[in-house]
C-alpha cells in the first residue's frame, strides 16, 4: 500500500505542478485567450434570444448522460441540474449538435429512465434520441408511437407511476402499457396548477428522493409534488432568477463553472489531499 501512495504522491505532484503553470499561463493570458474565446461565443450569439428578458421556454429535458437542456427556439441550454446556472458556451444552436435535424421551437420534451430515450415532440411527430443521438427508424407519428394522443402537444412528462403523461390545453392523457386512457381535466390532477402551460419537466428522474415535478408557463414555473398533488408553497418563481440565474445587475445568465483556474486548482489540490489521507 505505501507503494501505491507514493506511486499515487508522485503522480499528484506532477499533476499540481503542470496544473499550476497552465493555470498560471491563464491568468497571465487572459486577455488574449478569454477575450478571443468570448468575442467568438458573441459572435455566434449575436441573434440568440435574450433568456434574461424573456424567460419563456419551449421545451425541458435531460438525457441518459444526465444534464439539463433548456429548448428555445432554434437554440437550447445546458443548464445545473441543481439549478446553479448556465454550463459554459451556451447557448448552442439545436441544429449543429443534435443528429437527425431535431426541429426547432419544440412542442414538448421528456427522458423516460426505463427506456433510457429521450423524446421530444413537434406537430404530429416525435423524435426518439439516446443522449443526442437519434435513434433509427425516427421521426415517428405520435399517433404511432402513442396511440390515442393527440398532436401538437403542451408539455410531456413521466410521473412517479413511469406512465407518460401529456398536456394539451387543460386535458392532458395518461399512457401506460401501450394503451392510452381518455383525456382528462389537468385542473383536476393538481391543485392550483396553470392550464396551457409551454412546458413540463419531472426531476424526479434525477433525484428519486424528491418526487416532484415542474410546469412552466410564461416567465415563471411552478413546482408540483405529486405525492400532495398540489403545487408547493412560494411558487409560482421566476425562470430567469432560478433556472439561469440571471445576474438583475448584468441581465446575464450565471454560469454554473467557475471562471477563476486558481480557484479549480485548489479545488484539485484538496481533493488529491483528502485521497492521501485514506
Amino acid at each position: 500500500m505505501d507503494g501505491l501512495r507514493r506511486t499515487v504522491l508522485l503522480a499528484a505532484v506532477v499533476v499540481i505542478g503542470l496544473a499550476t503553470a497552465y493555470a498560471g499561463k491563464q491568468v497571465d493570458e487572459s486577455h488574449t485567450l478569454t477575450d478571443d474565446v468570448e468575442s467568438r461565443v458573441k459572435r455566434d450569439h449575436d441573434d440568440a434570444p435574450d433568456i434574461c428578458k424573456d424567460a419563456t421556454i419551449d421545451a425541458i429535458t435531460t438525457t441518459e448522460n444526465g444534464p439539463v437542456y433548456i429548448f428555445k427556439d432554434r437554440w437550447y441550454w445546458r443548464v445545473d441540474q441543481y439549478r446553479r446556472g448556465v454550463h459554459r458556451g451556451f447557448p448552442r444552436k439545436i441544429e449543429i449538435d443534435w443528429s437527425g435535424e431535431l426541429p426547432n421551437k419544440l412542442d414538448a420534451a421528456l427522458y423516460a429512465k426505463y427506456t433510457r430515450n429521450t423524446y421530444f415532440f413537434k406537430g404530429s411527430d416525435v423524435y426518439k434520441y439516446y443522449n443526442q443521438v437519434l435513434v433509427i427508424g425516427y421521426p415517428q407519428k405520435i399517433s404511432i408511437e402513442f396511440p390515442g394522443v393527440p398532436s401538437n402537444i403542451d408539455g410531456a412528462y413521466v410521473g412517479i407511476d413511469n406512465c407518460f403523461y401529456f398536456i394539451k390545453g387543460d386535458s392532458y392523457y395518461k399512457y401506460c402499457y401501450r394503451q392510452a386512457e381518455s383525456a382528462k381535466q389537468l385542473v383536476s390532477k393538481y391543485k392550483g396548477q396553470p392550464v396551457q402551460i409551454d412546458a413540463a419537466f419531472n426531476f424526479w428522474e434525477l433525484r428519486p428522493e424528491n418526487t416532484v415535478l415542474y410546469f412552466f408557463k410564461g416567465a415563471q414555473y411552478y413546482k408540483i409534488n405529486e405525492t400532495t398533488n398540489a403545487v408547493a408553497d412560494g411558487y409560482p418563481r421566476s425562470t430567469s432568477t432560478f433556472w439561469f440565474r440571471c445576474d438583475p445587475n448584468t441581465g446575464r445568465p450565471g454560469s454554473s463553472a467557475s471562471k477563476n483556474p486558481k480557484k479549480n486548482l485548489s479545488e484539485i489540490k484538496s481533493k488529491l489531499v483528502n485521497f492521501l489521507k485514506i
